[in-house]
């Protein structure tokens, strides 16, 4: 299964970690949501740079979303709301991930500041930015997103 395009394991109750091993395979969809899936997000999540859609909501995954993610250049939806995620939001998300139009974060245990340089992804859409929610302790203004 070395060009498989999309992984699918949307609720289905699996519990444990993400295996690293499927991170090597070139997936363009890889989709563990709604499942009980905790330990953190493999740094090898990105080992491929073809990935364009990656869903992990809804599960008990922990941690800080891993360095290795801006290296995930075509990655077009990251959807890693209703977990534990903890710390910032990386500035790199802003830098790297160019071509991202949906971001959810929400309903993790993410405080600090919303990046300025989310500013710059020209694709993204606002409409559907999730990255704030009740558990969230955001600081700064909001106008760094307005166009």
């Amino acid at each position: 299964m070395p060009y498989l395009i999309e992984l699918s394991f949307s609720k289905n109750n699996l519990s444990g970690k993400i295996p690293s091993s499927i991170c090597q395979l070139h997936i363009a969809v890889m989709d563990f949501s709604s499942n009980n899936i905790s330990g953190v997000i493999p740094e090898s999540i990105c080992s491929t740079a073809s990935l364009r859609s990656l869903h992990l909501s809804n599960n008990r995954l922990s941690g800080e979303l891993p360095l290795s993610l801006k290296d995930c250049t075509e990655l077009v939806l990251l959807d890693a709301g209703h977990n534990d995620l903890k710390g910032e939001i990386p500035t790199w998300i802003g830098e790297s991930l160019t071509r991202l139009e949906f971001l959810k974060l929400r309903s993790n245990m993410l405080a600090g500041h919303i990046p300025p340089n989310l500013s710059r992804l020209s694709a993204l859409n606002l409409s559907t930015l999730q990255i704030m929610c009740f558990w969230e302790l955001f600081q700064g203004a909001l106008e760094i997103l307005l166009p």
